[in-house]
């Protein structure tokens, strides 16, 4: 009789066994690892334009060696067409298979991926050869994330991907306290130890766990497990009892290895879903506070105070110079001044709200400070030259 859980675990060897190194990690760092005893390596990639003032949400990729790649270019793609926000994507290789067995367990078992006793389980997942999840937690969230943000400015917002038997890391991990905002868990391995996920989460859940979690389950090629299949739903629901975002996406024609891309895209997409506030044009009706409520209902949704980009402000700045609703115009421009103060034409539309608004002084000194960066504009000499005038006349 053909054993499942072989053709599972035969699977995973093979993609280990011919993981190459991706092609486009921009950094590689080694960190010595107290938790682990040894040095470990990590991934980097800053997304596209990256501002070294600006913060970024980060998206922490387990089983980097064949996910690492993927992960970046869709988080890319998704970002230039406004679905998430830009993110700092870090890589976690494994030193081999044996380490990634142990690093991504808690337990051992015995049990196959239908929920059955298996000698080949028990022989790979033995006691000596499992069982180092909590070491592993450790060097990730004491070790690994504050190097990374020691490197770069980070919201704090820290997205942990997994996939089969490292998602099932991500779905143990839940309810143990861990730098994570949110899992993406992709046809994870819940099966294991007869669903141990399931008993941890449910002996361990409070009301102060407040993850956002996606789980994909591939409920289609030969390696399709009924069993793990029945388990995430069940995973699902637990989480929805007990209050805990989830969204649960079966995918009746992917197997478990082709899962991963559609996974990718889905699972971020809904993450992020209500983040972008859209294109704003200069005849839109948008106001600071419009924005404002805007990102306080998707914190509201994500557990996680995002505050709206800066890029917004100054087109919500742009949209009400363009109507002349001045106050309005002045009150984004303020917003997101610090990070257009070279912006010749943001600070010529400041100064000239505030021209309008017969607040002289503020125009004249904003308009100096573009005449300070383009010393040649000879509009702005001119209507400094007004203002100084104006301002002479009042006193």
């Amino acid at each position: 009789m053909k054993n499942t859980f072989f053709l599972i675990l035969l699977f995973q060897i093979t993609h280990l066994a011919f993981a190459q190194n991706p092609r486009s990690v921009n950094n590689k760092y080694k960190i010595n690892s107290k938790a682990l005893n040894e040095t470990r390596e990590i991934w980097v990639n800053l997304p596209a334009n990256y501002d070294s003032t600006k913060s970024y949400p980060t998206m922490y990729v387990l089983d980097a060696e064949w996910q690492f790649d993927i992960t970046f270019a869709i988080m890319e793609e998704l970002a230039v067409n406004d679905k998430i926000p830009k993110h700092i994507v870090i890589g976690i290789p494994h030193v081999d298979f044996d380490h990634r067995f142990k690093d991504l367990t808690f337990t051992s078992t015995e049990y196959n991926s239908s929920g059955e006793p298996d000698s080949t389980a028990a022989y790979y997942f033995n006691k000596e050869k499992t069982q180092g999840g909590l070491k592993f937690l450790e060097y990730l969230s004491k070790e690994v994330v504050p190097f990374v943000d020691s490197l770069h400015i980070t919201n704090g917002f820290d997205v942990l991907i997994g996939h089969s038997l490292s998602g099932y890391f991500g779905a143990y991990i839940l309810t143990i306290e861990n730098p994570f905002n949110a899992f993406q868990l992709y046809d994870p391995s819940i099966w294991y130890n007869k669903a141990d996920p399931i008993k941890h989460l449910t002996e361990t859940v409070s009301k102060n766990v407040k993850p956002n979690v996606f789980i994909s389950s591939a409920n289609g090629g030969k390696d399709r497990e009924q069993y793990n299949v029945d388990m995430h739903k069940k995973f699902h629901e637990i989480l929805l009892q007990n209050d805990i975002n989830s969204e649960l996406k079966v995918y009746d024609y992917e197997s478990h290895g082709t899962v991963r891309l559609p996974s990718l895209i889905d699972g971020l997409s809904n993450l992020y879903k209500g983040f972008s506030i859209g294109y704003i044009s200069p005849t839109d009706t948008i106001t600071v506070e419009d924005a404002q409520k805007h990102f306080q209902s998707f914190s509201n949704k994500v557990n996680y105070d995002f505050n709206p980009p800066v890029e917004a402000f100054r087109w919500i700045g742009y949209a009400n110079h363009f109507q002349g609703n001045w106050a309005e115009a002045i009150k984004a421009y303020q917003l997101c001044s610090a990070l257009y103060d070279t912006d010749v034409i943001m600070l010529t539309e400041f100064s000239d709200a505030y021209f309008q608004t017969n607040n002289l002084h503020a125009s004249l000194e904003m308009y100096q400070k573009v005449l300070a960066i383009d010393p040649n504009n000879e509009s702005v000499k001119l209507k400094i030259e007004e203002l100084i005038q104006l301002i002479a006349e009042d006193n």
